[in-house]
């Protein structure tokens, strides 16, 4: 069974290792993590224990952790265990790991924009091909999309009311063509949480390489058909213009088919 530690700063983490954990889950990882930041000499024998144990050492890089002695000591540990080739550095601020002389020589996987659209399932299914876990890119968006639901249900979303308690927030996940039910009392509306594909108020088509133009406009560059955004299409080439009945083209500076989305 594939295993991971994750190395991280709770002040500034937790939430985003909340997700982490809940992805993890489904893909079938079991995972350790301290989620009480204990400095003390138990914790110390603990990950000293847990650490080699692991297949991944997972190191969620953030600004409390870029200070934190204890994260600082923990992918030392990983490293003299000869984890190097399965370190992964998880990127939640736009840090530079260039100062880091084990961090620096890793390829790190973006999380700074996780909570944003595309952003999070392009991250999740590069660490999934990276912990070999096998899935395509539809499957890792709708794992993707349920843990951020869990999470939010697990950390129980709420918002301050008069008096200084707290009210839950009630959660629904909404399907493609789906209407949103009811609120429990009048007055008040929905908020979106997680990633979504939606302009002015309708869920918009995606097409691949390949695929005719159901009508004419414009449509806007998503990802490859392999799953990846890299290498970037220049800026003529992430909007096209076609009629109806044209065919979806391939990205030509990078030979690559495409998925497009729109029309706009």
């Amino acid at each position: 069974m594939t295993s991971a530690f994750i190395s991280y700063a709770v002040d500034d983490a937790a939430k985003f290792v909340d997700f982490l954990e809940e992805l993890l889950d489904d893909w079938g990882v079991a995972v350790f993590r301290d989620r009480h930041s204990l400095g003390s000499g138990p914790y110390v024998r603990q990950f000293e224990r847990e650490i080699p144990k692991r297949e991944y050492f997972l190191n969620v890089v953030s600004k409390c952790a870029e200070s934190s002695d204890w994260v600082d000591a923990e992918i030392q540990l990983a490293f003299r265990k000869g984890k190097k080739r399965k370190m992964v550095p998880l990127k939640l601020h736009s840090i530079s790991l260039n100062d880091n002389l084990i961090l620096g020589m890793l390829q790190y996987i973006d999380f700074t924009g996780w909570h944003n659209n595309y952003d999070v399932y392009d991250a999740t299914f590069a660490l999934a091909r990276y912990m070999r876990i096998k899935l395509s890119y539809r499957e890792c968006r709708a794992t993707t999309d349920a843990a951020l639901a869990k999470t939010v249900r697990r950390q129980g979303k709420s918002s301050r009311t008069r008096g200084g308690k707290f009210r839950r927030r009630r959660v629904v996940t909404i399907e493609k063509g789906d209407k949103l039910p009811p609120t429990q009392k009048p007055g008040r509306t929905w908020e979106r949480i997680g990633p979504r594909q939606q302009t002015r108020g309708t869920m918009m088509a995606q097409y691949k390489t390949g695929q005719k133009a159901p009508r004419s406009g414009r449509y806007n560059w998503v990802r490859y058909t392999d799953g990846t955004r890299t290498p970037r299409p220049t800026t003529e080439e992430q909007q096209i213009r076609l009629t109806t009945g044209e065919r979806f083209p391939p990205v030509a500076s990078a030979g690559k088919a495409a998925w497009w989305r729109g029309p706009v």
